[in-house]
Formats: structure tokens, C-alpha cells, sequence
């Protein structure tokens, strides 16, 4: 077998694993379009938009909420007082002049532990490193996507957001090192 030979092999396999890749991502669409027309509540905000009060629909719509995290974007009244009125904690740092309010108790609380052990410390106590996470998860996003939509219409938003959470996750599955147990 010379290398001529070789070479149309490697090239017939690789358009075949082109063509699987392109199967599965087709499936994936289907799914996620199927996903898009049940689950519509899902919100993007533009950028001329506050978090904050798009939070405070989205806190509106759910059940059971156990706990609220977030930066100091979200250190408002108005989600204390949403997030209280669905029996959650609210996990978020004041900003850093805040001082004590007299009509929320939850973020007086907050407020005082804060200035008692230091936000390092309130933060490990709280759990807030997990916001940490979702913060990363947006900037791999945000890196390898892109900062914003390109689709106009609500509607195409959701499909493209979908479609590349669905590449991420298939890129992080593909990354993930397959460890085990040497005995």
C-alpha cells in the first residue's frame, strides 16, 4: 500500500466522521426545537435591560425556589422581598457601601455577618463560590461564541443559544479526560 492510498483512506474517514458529527447536531436541533416550543419562559436580556427586574419575573414564574445567588447586581429590595415571598434565601453580596435597610430583614443579616467576618469569609459561609461557576460557564461561552446573539427575533435567540450550549457541552464531553482506578 503506497501513500497515495493511505492518504484516501484517512480522507474517506474523515469525511465520514464529518458526517456522523453532522447527524448528531441535526438530532440535537430537533431536540432542542422541540424543547424551544415547550419550555418558553426561558428570558435573554439585551443589554440596554436590568438583570435585576428580569429577575424579579423570572423569581415570579417559579414554584419552589430553595435559594437566590447572584453578584451585587441584584442587591435590591425588590428581589429580597420576591425571594422572601417564595420562601428563599437570598445568596447575594451587598454592595460594598451598603449599610442596613429597615425594611428587609434577610439582607440586614447579611449586611451585619458581612461586616463581622469579611466578604472572603461570608462568601465560603454562604456557598456564594458557587455563583463562581455560572460565572465561568458564561465566560467560556462568551469566549468561544460570543458576546451576543446574532439573531433578531426572540424566537431564533432561543435556537441559537441552544445550539451552542449544545456544541459546548459537546465540546466538554469530548475534552473530558476518562480517568480510572490503577490497581
Amino acid at each position: 500500500m503506497n501513500w497515495d492510498a493511505i492518504g484516501a483512506v484517512a480522507e474517506g474517514l474523515g469525511a465520514t466522521g464529518v458526517i456522523v458529527t453532522l447527524v448528531y447536531l441535526v438530532r440535537q436541533l430537533r431536540t432542542n426545537n422541540l424543547l424551544l416550543r415547550s419550555e418558553s419562559n426561558r428570558y435573554a436580556t439585551q443589554a440596554t435591560h436590568d438583570d435585576a427586574r428580569t429577575a424579579l419575573g423570572l423569581i415570579d414564574e417559579m414554584d419552589e425556589i430553595a435559594s437566590f445567588t447572584a453578584d451585587a447586581a441584584y442587591d435590591t429590595l425588590a428581589i429580597y422581598d420576591a425571594a422572601a415571598a417564595r420562601g428563599a434565601e437570598v445568596i447575594v453580596p451587598p454592595r460594598i457601601p451598603a449599610t442596613r435597610s429597615t425594611r428587609s430583614c434577610a439582607r440586614d443579616r447579611t449586611v451585619r455577618r458581612l461586616k463581622k467576618v469579611g466578604r472572603r469569609q461570608w462568601k465560603k459561609e454562604s456557598g456564594y463560590h458557587q455563583q463562581a461557576r455560572a460565572e465561568n460557564t458564561f465566560l467560556r461561552y462568551k469566549s468561544m461564541i460570543g458576546d451576543r446573539l446574532r439573531a433578531r427575533h426572540p424566537e431564533s435567540q432561543k435556537a441559537e443559544a441552544l445550539i451552542a450550549c449544545t456544541i459546548l457541552n459537546r465540546m466538554f464531553e469530548l475534552g473530558k479526560p476518562k480517568s480510572f482506578a490503577v490497581k
